[in-house]
């Protein structure tokens, strides 16, 4: 008999993120064995010109691009898929991934998304806003001053390596200067827009939580885990020593994280 496909793992990206910032974790994931997808988020700016005003490239938008492509895999290409979320793309991939849970074909194989592994993300109930918790924990003036938002709506990261990266692979600049490099202006009205679905309640779901983390901090990640334990008591979580960006600085640690989910 066949050996079992492996899932297909469906990275959705954070803020300020193209696929070509996660080179590094797709390099990782594919050692590993796994078939990596990474589609483009609508409200970060691409490489290439999209159709259609920048401002309607919003969690809507991100919600359905990620749909279709999540559904592509299962509908089409009959795969198992794994959502690896990072930051908000956490908020995205609740939002989106409701109703494809697993299911069984007529042959006895089963297609659909069998976790949810958010890689320090959000993790939120519906009605769910990004910029409630950042009220809540009183850093709203923080914010403004990380991330400040351009007349066009758009932000960026004020500090990229001291607030994404770090620690990083401090021997290597070359390395963080090419993945600051791949970041793009992020359109800011998502932080304010609620989600609609959580994907988590109907679908087992996992954490990887980074404990140098500066841009969700670890009072977010606790509290994104306890959203999470209350429906899956046993979650499975992963601790790594790491910032913002494990994609980059701890590629091989969320490859094994993801390896052990998926094991089970």
């Amino acid at each position: 008999m066949a050996a079992p496909v492996k899932p297909a793992i469906l990275v959705v990206s954070g803020g300020w993120h193209i696929p070509q910032s996660y080179a590094k974790l797709r390099e990782a994931l594919e050692e590993a064995g796994f078939e990596v997808h990474i589609p483009p988020l609508t409200s970060v700016k691409q490489d290439e010109p999209l159709m259609g005003d920048q401002g309607n490239r919003d969690l809507d938008s991100d919600t359905a691009a990620i749909r279709a492509k999540a559904e592509e895999l299962i509908n089409k290409d009959e795969r198992t898929v794994v959502a690896l979320m990072h930051s908000y793309g956490g908020h995205v991939g609740s939002n989106a991934l409701h109703g494809l849970g697993l299911k069984t074909l007529p042959d006895g194989r089963q297609v659909g998304v069998s976790h949810l592994v958010y890689l320090t993300a959000y993790a939120m109930p519906p009605g769910g806003i990004m910029m409630d918790m950042v009220k809540d924990q009183g850093n709203l003036g923080l914010a403004a001053e990380r991330f400040p938002i351009e007349a066009d709506g758009t932000c960026m990261c004020a500090d990229p390596k001291e607030l994404l990266v770090t620690p990083g692979p401090e021997d290597d600049m070359k390395e963080i200067e090419e993945y600051i490099q791949t970041l793009r202006p992020w359109n800011a009205v998502v932080m304010t827009q609620e989600t609609k679905h959580a994907a988590w309640q109907e679908i087992p779901a996992a954490f990887i939580y980074t404990t140098k983390d500066m841009i969700l901090p670890s009072t977010y990640q606790q509290t994104f885990m306890a959203t999470l334990k209350t429906r899956w008591p046993e979650m499975k979580t992963f601790e790594l020593v790491a910032g913002h960006s494990p994609n980059l600085t701890a590629s091989k640690g969320v490859a094994d994280a993801v390896r052990k989910i998926i094991s089970g």
